[in-house]
């Protein structure tokens, strides 16, 4: 996944830090869907224009970006 032009227009023109703009506007982020890795193929077909956007995983009690 791609953050949309326009988000990092807005960040730039508004001098937005990074992390407010993960906060506040989920960089352009409109709706996720958690699903079971055996059911990602079935969520990709059902939902059209759905993309892998990352991975939960065991942690430290901490969110990482990358």
């Amino acid at each position: 996944w791609q953050v949309p032009a326009i988000m990092r227009e807005l960040q730039k023109l508004g001098n937005i830090p990074e992390a407010d703009m993960w906060d506040s506007f989920n960089m352009g982020i409109g709706m996720i869907a958690v699903v079971r890795p055996a059911a990602v193929k079935t969520a990709l077909k059902t939902l059209k224009g759905s993309v892998v956007i990352g991975e939960v995983v065991k942690g430290k009690n901490e969110v990482t970006l990358r």
